[in-house]
């Protein structure tokens, strides 16, 4: 039982880990890719 919980939470941290880095790198292609297009364009 005792091991299972550490299993499930190093697995929990690492799947939160991969999420994070993944949204953040989704964020900053949103922000910097139209902001990049805009300034070329203007």
């Amino acid at each position: 039982m005792f091991s299972l919980a550490v299993l499930v939470r190093g697995f929990w941290n690492d799947f939160l880990y991969f999420y994070r880095a993944k949204f953040a790198i989704v964020v900053v292609n949103g922000i910097s890719m139209p902001f990049f297009n805009n300034s070329i364009a203007s």
